[in-house]
């Protein structure tokens, strides 16, 4: 069963940024390499090099021990540990570092308080209010960047040399969130979600957000839409209610949208080797390395006038095979997924709506008040709905090579 993480914050090091937990060697599944399953909002690690954390006695802040419990992702481990379990993979992948010090789930940089929850970036209040830009820096580069690698690095391993086009490549990140906001309506028990809210909006995403060749049609969705509702219905045919992209969507520079950017620049290079001219290949591969880079807004990144002109030509590269490198990838049965799976806070843990020390709520959970068997039902029906969806939709769409 389920080791549990540590409920307060722990004062140490990041010595395993992305860790492999839970693992299960001898219970492997067919699609072990293929499937992921992560969390990354469920960190108790806080580096004790981050001074301006600490009072005079050496003691947490109490506004970062409130950030902490008000932005943790309480349970979502135990849900990744069960949903990895039913789908026979060998572990699931766990971010060290408390979400209070960095989250990964937004675009590498600073923000202020102004810009909301949604619109921040990885260092937030009170974060990017008690450090320094070189501290701030270097807490990104201890706590952003290795997980980063590593998580670019097991996708990698999922392609193992084949064509993204043909790929198999899922990643499930598990996430809980608060029932409500304020005095607003029950949330749904669970949710599902693969799209930016900018897309929604606008059916584009805001420009200089991710380098201009990739196509704002591909924001669409950052899943197969018959893996989220074949979720969705194998959860509400078990009573449990489930949203789809609602009560939020995609942050704009969420972990899910920038490994979609990042794979459709492995396609992209893929299809300039496969249609281009050998001069094509030669020459837009100083490209690979700028485009591939997505955890920062492509606005705020210095971009030489030799990469813009290159780029220039690149995109009339794509123009001149839109349908093999935008349309045919946009609906392949084989493109990369990424979804978010959520479940409300209080049903899988006990505790209660208190006013922290700067005046706003929180849920706060009891300790030892996990609901270790509610979690192990939900993901074991969102494993029978993943499971339909790799056994028997996605065969069916691959062999009718489904393009719309």
């Amino acid at each position: 069963m389920h080791e549990p993480l540590p409920y307060e914050p722990e004062c140490a090091p990041i010595d395993a940024p992305y860790e492999l937990r839970g693992t299960r060697p001898d219970t492997l599944a067919a699609w072990d390499r293929h499937v992921i399953v992560d969390v990354i909002h469920d960190g108790y690690r806080i580096p004790p090099s981050l001074t301006p954390f600490f009072d005079d006695d050496g003691e947490l802040r109490q506004d970062v021990r409130d950030a902490f419990m008000r932005e943790r992702d309480w349970g979502a481990a135990a849900l990744a540990d069960r949903l990895a379990y039913h789908l026979g993979l060998r572990g699931y992948y766990s971010i060290q570092a408390a979400r209070v010090v960095c989250d990964y789930n937004r675009f590498r940089g600073r923000s202020v308080r102004e810009a909301g929850h949604v619109g921040r970036h990885a260092l937030f209040p009170p974060a990017s209010e008690l450090l320094t830009p070189e501290e701030g820096e270097a807490a990104l580069k201890a706590c952003f960047d290795p997980v980063s690698k590593a998580v670019f690095d097991r996708a990698h391993e999922c392609f193992n040399g084949e064509p993204i086009a043909t790929s198999r490549l899922l990643r499930i990140t598990a996430h809980t969130y608060d029932d409500r906001v304020g005095e607003g309506h029950r949330r749904p028990k669970a949710s599902l979600i693969f799209t930016p809210f900018e897309y929604h909006e606008a059916s584009r995403l805001p420009s200089g957000a991710y380098p201009p060749v990739f196509h704002d049609r591909l924001a669409e969705f950052t899943a197969d839409r018959a893996l989220a509702y074949r979720i969705a219905l194998m959860l509400e045919k078990n009573y449990l209610p489930v949203a789809v992209n609602s009560p939020y969507f995609l942050p704009l520079g969420g972990a899910e949208m920038r490994l979609q950017v990042w794979c459709y620049m492995q396609h992209l290079r893929q299809a300039v080797e496969r249609l281009g001219t050998p001069d094509d290949v030669s020459r837009f591969e100083p490209l690979w390395p700028v485009l591939s880079h997505v955890d920062e807004p492509w606005s705020t990144r210095e971009i030489s006038a030799d990469v813009h002109k290159l780029l220039d030509e690149l995109e009339r590269f794509v123009e001149s095979h839109r349908y093999e490198a935008v349309e045919r990838y946009r609906y392949s049965a084989y493109r990369p997924n990424a979804i978010e799976v959520e479940l409300r806070k209080d049903r899988i843990w006990e505790g209660s709506w208190q006013t922290m020390a700067d005046g706003h709520q929180a849920f706060v959970p009891e300790p030892g008040g996990m609901n270790l068997e509610e979690i192990d039902r939900a993901a074991s029906v969102l494993a029978q709905g993943v499971r339909k969806y790799l056994v028997e939709d996605q065969p069916e769409k691959r062999a009718g090579a489904h393009v719309q």
